[in-house]
């Protein structure tokens, strides 16, 4: 409301995580004008114009507001959303490294702490996650997506037994949605990784192919859709 009658956007606190955005060109327009005039240039502002401009497609135009957007008053959520858009355009060293420190600025927000999880998986460093776990708030450890990206991780770096532990403890991971593969992945990997400690070999994809043939997958990690099967 103070957009549409005042003319400029409020700036929020830096310390709460931004707010749903509704979006549009109508808004866009005045949401520009507003930090163009210079009485709505605030961190805010320019963090939720990058919004409007990467809903419209225009990721320069995003990438550029989020920047003004930490030069006038540095934020997490202005750093997460360019490590989002980073790793989208597939600069995986750079999302991860915006991603932990946004992560890092604020351990108590679960789902910076899971998209930096995800990240510096995808961007191949599951030691790095290990260690950022140990700075997450001892609750956080124990919920099931972090047990999850924890499970995965240790599988990269051969730790089978805190894999075992995930799967010893019979983790329930509540928001897996159907057709997610993370759970029987991580069985299959984890299968083919015992075998190939006990026999000495490393785990190739014959073996990994074999394992998918001879362990099926416990049905409360299955949620594959059938054609995947």
């Amino acid at each position: 409301m103070q957009l549409l009658e005042e003319g400029f956007l409020p700036e929020a606190s830096p310390a709460t995580a931004p707010t749903a955005f509704v979006s549009g060109r109508p808004w866009r327009r005045m949401l520009q004008r507003a930090v163009e005039d210079g009485q709505g240039r605030n961190w805010t502002a320019w963090y939720y114009l990058g919004l409007l401009n990467y809903a419209e497609e225009d990721f320069s135009a995003a990438q550029e507001a989020w920047e003004r957007s930490l030069e006038h008053t540095w934020t997490p959520w202005a750093l997460r959303n360019l490590g989002m858009l980073a790793w989208e355009c597939g600069r995986l060293d750079e999302a991860a490294a915006a991603l932990e420190r946004a992560s890092d600025s604020m351990p108590s927000h679960l789902p910076l702490a899971i998209e930096c999880g995800r990240c510096l998986l995808a961007a191949d460093r599951p030691q790095a996650w290990l260690t950022h776990l140990e700075r997450l708030p001892a609750s956080f450890r124990q919920l099931g997506r972090i047990r999850l990206l924890e499970a995965q991780a240790a599988l990269a770096v051969g730790e089978l037994g805190r894999v075992a532990r995930f799967f010893d403890d019979r983790v329930v991971v509540p928001d897996l949605r159907e057709g997610d593969h993370a759970l029987s992945d991580l069985w299959f990997g984890y299968c083919a990784e015992q075998q190939a400690a006990r026999a000495g070999v490393t785990a190739d994809a014959a073996l990994h192919s074999a394992v998918r043939k001879s362990q099926p997958v416990p049905q409360e990690y299955d949620f594959r859709l059938a054609g995947d099967r």
